[in-house]
C-alpha cells in the first residue's frame, strides 16, 4: 500500500506510506520542507498575507488603523496608556472589533491588557457584576 507502480520511496528517499502521502501521491515530508523554504524566501509576502487575512476577519483596513492611531494619539481608547508595537508587551496596540457582528465591525485601538480584559468581560458579564458587588461589600469603590 502507498506504492505507485512499485515505487517504495520518493526521489529524496522518504518511504511512500499512507501516512506520508499527501492526496495519495505527494511525499508529505518533501512538501512540508518545500513549503517552509518558500515561506523563508517570501517572508514579506507571508506577513502581508497574514495582515490582510486578520484585517478581513476583524473589519479593519490599514488606512482605518492608521487613522485610528492618529485620532487616539497612539493611546489606548480605554486606559489612555501610550501604545507600543512590540508583540510581547502589555501595551501592544490591538485592533478591537465586535466578534459577533457579521461582517466584523471595527471599534477602536486598545492596549493588549484592555483588549484581553474586554474579551473576558464580554464572555463573563454576570461574573463581572458579582466581582464588583464583592468589592463593594468589602469597602472598595468599583
Amino acid at each position: 500500500m502507498g506504492q505507485k507502480h512499485g515505487i517504495t520511496h520518493c526521489k529524496n528517499g522518504h518511504e511512500r506510506t499512507p501516512e506520508n502521502l499527501y492526496r495519495g501521491r505527494t511525499c508529505r515530508i518533501c512538501m512540508e520542507a518545500k513549503t517552509r523554504e518558500w515561506k523563508v524566501a517570501h517572508v514579506a509576502d507571508v506577513r502581508r498575507a497574514g495582515r490582510e487575512y486578520r484585517n478581513r476577519m476583524t473589519g479593519w483596513t490599514e488606512e482605518m488603523y492608521q487613522t485610528a492611531l492618529d485620532k487616539q494619539k497612539r493611546r489606548c481608547a480605554v486606559c489612555d496608556i501610550l501604545l507600543t508595537f512590540d508583540k510581547a508587551s502589555k501595551t501592544t496596540a490591538c485592533k478591537d472589533h465586535d466578534h459577533d457582528a457579521k461582517p466584523p465591525k471595527a471599534r477602536e485601538i486598545l492596549c493588549n491588557n484592555c483588549n484581553r480584559l474586554l474579551g473576558w468581560i464580554e464572555n463573563s458579564g454576570d461574573l463581572v457584576h458579582k466581582l464588583l458587588a464583592y468589592l463593594r461589600k468589602h469597602g472598595k469603590e468599583a
